[in-house]
């Protein structure tokens, strides 16, 4: 019930800043709200349903010094992923501080993404954080980075620039 008390404000909030912040404001607000939401999101209990594979791929790796091109995962099989995570054991061996980045990237692109694709930036947010939020970036966090991917290449698909889609997508 509180949980959907301070989703109610938030959302509330968001409509007002809507109502009267205007172009840069708006973005500047967006891009803060992801940060925040970045920092909630990586600080979440090892408790929700996948985080904790994520953890112990985490901590199962050396870094750079054993990463070879083209190696995946024990634990799944994205390349891209597996680098990121081979990239930040190489940096952290906090696997707090791994799914705070994690996260960082993850609502950073989609923040562009809504910025550039919704009339309604803060509203847009809103309606990314009540459909996929604590679904996606709190359990599936693969499946959310691929979302934020795709939502990156939605343009390229608008202007039919088809070159610039794969290349972010694949």
């Amino acid at each position: 019930m509180a949980l959907t008390l301070a989703f109610a404000i938030f959302y509330l909030i968001c409509m007002v800043i809507e109502l009267r912040a205007h172009g840069e404001q708006k973005i500047k607000i967006l891009y803060y709200i992801a940060i925040l939401l970045a920092l909630v999101v990586g600080s979440r209990s090892f408790e929700y349903q996948d985080t904790g594979a994520y953890v112990a791929s985490f901590m199962s790796e050396n870094g750079f010094s054993d990463y070879h091109l083209g190696d995946t995962s024990t634990y799944y099989g994205e390349k891209g992923f597996y680098f990121f995570e081979v990239l930040v054991r190489t940096l952290t061996d906090d696997t707090r501080i791994y799914l705070i980045l994690l996260s960082l990237v993850t609502l950073t692109i989609m923040a562009k993404s809504i910025s550039e694709l919704s009339l309604y930036p803060l509203i847009g947010l809103c309606a990314y954080i009540a459909r996929f939020l604590t679904g996606r970036d709190c359990n599936q966090v693969r499946a959310a980075l691929s979302y934020a991917i795709l939502m990156l290449g939605v343009k390229y698909i608008r202007k039919k620039d088809w070159k610039r889609y794969f290349l972010i997508v694949f």
